[in-house]
């Protein structure tokens, strides 16, 4: 399936960029300006390490996986954001030394974070609001979506309706009872957590990272899916997708290039579309979009949600 030319364009103009200026970090376009499609925002975030073009091609393959389970579908309910989640300053911007910055990146994360909140809190107190917003992101970016969700919650208004994190390198301490981001990810009405065994930058590289921005050695969220005294793990939303952290927006191995997507049918729920195991009226992690005059979503029959 491709993207129609005056999608990309659409897609374009639902575009939002990050950015330091002067020592204060904002969101553009400014929030007048946007144009909102309907009573709910989704957002998607990519993570670390990532330029703007090497992410739009990350964002586009995720839409193609997922047009899979909801064809004809536009997404014109999505934003992008891009944020600088590699090493601006010579000679590490260069894509080959920046992966190092790491250690750098993590501290920027509760400032995005809280001016995406800021951000979202003034669309909702204009004269556009919304009813509510969901996340997707993957890696560093779900840092940014739970301080920007931990921003949300302390004004309260602005109604999260799901998160969904992939490849989390978020601590697990963070979302542990005492833990700094617990309220943020409490603030979601549904959780989906996509994790994997097999991730080895989760596995080598993280622990590493956070030593050097000084905040331990810790374990992931998205290497083992844990606190699992947290997350809601009853209704196939935590799932192991045994994917490497490259892996997820394509949803399959690089070494399976033909296997079904391991990531797409559990984010299609955020879009309304259910599970064989659950029909769409008993599955509790299906996103209710029927405000919208949009076409009924199709139920889609997908196998086991643990690829270990």
């Amino acid at each position: 399936m491709t993207l129609s030319n005056a999608w990309q364009m659409l897609r374009r103009q639902r575009q939002l960029r990050i950015s330091k200026r002067d020592g204060v970090w904002s969101v553009e376009p400014v929030a007048h300006s946007m144009a909102i499609t309907g009573y709910r925002l989704v957002i998607i975030i990519h993570g670390y390490n990532n330029r703007e073009v090497a992410a739009s091609k990350s964002y586009e393959a995720f839409y193609k996986e997922l047009l899979e389970f909801l064809p004809g579908y536009e997404f014109n309910h999505v934003w992008e954001v891009y944020w600088p989640g590699y090493w601006q300053v010579k000679p590490f911007d260069i894509e080959e030394l920046s992966w190092s910055s790491y250690s750098f990146k993590v501290p920027d994360t509760p400032h995005i974070g809280q001016a995406l909140a800021d951000y979202l809190n003034e669309i909702n107190s204009g004269g556009q609001r919304v009813r509510d917003v969901l996340f997707i992101a993957h890696s560093l970016g779900c840092r940014i979506v739970l301080e920007t969700t931990r921003g949300l919650s302390e004004r309260g208004g602005l109604n999260v309706a799901g998160i969904c994190l992939m490849a989390a390198a978020v601590p697990t301490s963070m979302v542990s009872s005492t833990g700094s981001l617990r309220a943020g990810a409490e603030y979601a009405d549904k959780r989906y957590i996509l994790y994997s065994t097999a991730d080895s930058v989760l596995r080598w590289a993280f622990r590493p990272g956070q030593f050097f921005a000084a905040l331990g050695t810790p374990e992931a969220v998205g290497r083992f899916g844990n606190p699992k005294s947290f997350w809601d793990r009853r209704h196939e939303n935590v799932v192991n997708t045994g994917l490497d952290h490259g892996e997820y927006y394509t949803g399959r191995p690089k070494r399976s290039p033909l296997a079904r997507s391991r990531t797409s049918s559990t984010v299609a729920r955020m879009f309304g579309c259910s599970l064989p195991m659950y029909p769409r009226e008993s599955d509790p992690y299906v996103v209710d979009w029927s405000v919208e005059s949009s076409p009924p979503l199709p139920h889609h029959e997908v196998g086991e949600r643990n690829f270990g």
